[in-house]
């Protein structure tokens, strides 16, 4: 991206923080003039981007392809930029799975009383945690992993990226297990101050972003098969409908209340309907 950037007219300086609340707050205080952090990070400054990461939304990769693939098209162009910040590109890792302690647990109201790893810059995932009964454990992408090895919770929210990546297999042991049904779809999102950049930097870049998506995507699904087959597992059927009738309910109260952006609920619904 580097090298496109410079045929835009920007030359670019890399800067490398190991966490991500470090990279938005250098981000914030004008140290850089642009971040690549997760979608849970950038939603402070970016709500219709912020929203992928939405709990229940996007439900497979055909979903999460169609909907980057869509970014760059000019009736988004307005969403893109919110106050002083642009969204110029992402990166997918891919959907968070439930990863656990016992595999036994085959039901949401299993959880109840179990610690789950939740973010703190996501409200939605520590009100649904409280809602099926479980006990909200603040994680962030740095001691998330440590956590579950050391049996510090129960329930892992992550995506497979970070099994070979955390070495989770030795949080899950011979007991634990994954889920077969992603709860959420995780990105990393590519923000700018746009007017420190020329001014037809942002959609130039997403249109670079577009035609890397493929390649992006198919590298997710290379993630997922990292994981071993004898850690999947699924949930009866009557479960799934359960817990998809809560998303459903909670995702309402959501949108309502600020925290999940309509427009980009609503783009991502149009796009499943294109799927299905």
């Amino acid at each position: 991206h580097a090298l496109a950037a410079k045929k835009w007219g920007v030359e670019t300086q890399l800067s490398v923080y190991l966490e991500d609340q470090l990279a938005a707050k250098a981000f914030r205080e004008g140290q850089c003039d642009g971040v690549v952090a997760s979608t849970f990070t950038t939603r402070q400054y970016h709500h219709f981007m912020g929203t992928i990461n939405a709990v229940g939304l996007i439900a497979n990769h055909q979903v999460a392809y169609r909907v980057f693939a869509a970014l760059p098209e000019p009736k988004y162009a307005k969403f893109m930029r919110e106050n002083e910040y642009e969204s110029v590109g992402w990166i997918p890792i891919g959907p968070a799975y439930f990863m656990v302690k016992d595999r036994s647990i085959n039901s949401i109201t299993h959880l109840a009383g179990l610690n789950v790893g939740v973010m703190r810059e996501d409200p939605s995932q520590s009100r649904i945690a409280r809602r099926v009964g479980a006990i909200p454990q603040y994680i962030n992408f740095k001691n998330a992993a440590t956590q579950f090895i050391k049996g510090q919770i129960d329930v892992l929210p992550a995506p497979i990226y970070a099994y070979q990546a955390f070495e989770l297999h030795k949080g899950l042991g011979h007991q634990g297990g994954v889920i077969n049904y992603p709860i959420s779809y995780i990105s990393m999102t590519v923000m700018i101050k746009h007017q420190n950049f020329p001014k037809h930097y942002g959609q130039r870049s997403r249109q670079w972003f577009k035609q890397r998506t493929p390649a992006m995507m198919s590298n997710v699904m290379k993630w997922e098969r990292t994981l071993p087959n004898k850690y999947w597992y699924d949930l009866p059927a009557s479960e799934r409908q359960s817990y998809q009738r809560l998303v459903l309910q909670m995702r309402k109260d959501f949108i309502e209340s600020k925290i999940y952006n309509n427009a980009m609920v609503n783009l991502v619904l149009e796009k499943h309907c294109e799927v299905e």
